[in-house]
């Protein structure tokens, strides 16, 4: 479960398990609420991976993010985020 953290000006949302489908073919997840452009931070396995078009992951606001490695059905995907 998500821990929701309310700070002055925003929401932190921490440990969210993006709904998507990890099947070794499926690149594309979604947080379940909208979140504020380049807060998004991304746990694969435990490592935080990097946002880029040529690093690990993108952005497609106002909810989806892409990884550039596809999990398989073991892999371990969190992301923590600012609500927009």
């Amino acid at each position: 479960m998500a821990v929701i953290l309310q700070r002055n000006i925003h929401v932190e949302v921490i440990g969210e398990i993006p709904s998507g489908v990890k099947n070794g073919v499926n690149a594309v997840f979604s947080t379940t609420t909208p979140y504020q452009n380049n807060t998004t931070k991304i746990y694969f396995n435990g490592r935080r991976l990097v946002i880029g078009v040529t690093a690990d992951y993108t952005e497609a606001p106002p909810n989806n993010i892409t990884l550039n490695r596809i999990p398989e059905s073991n892999d371990y995907v969190v992301i923590d985020y600012h609500k927009a």
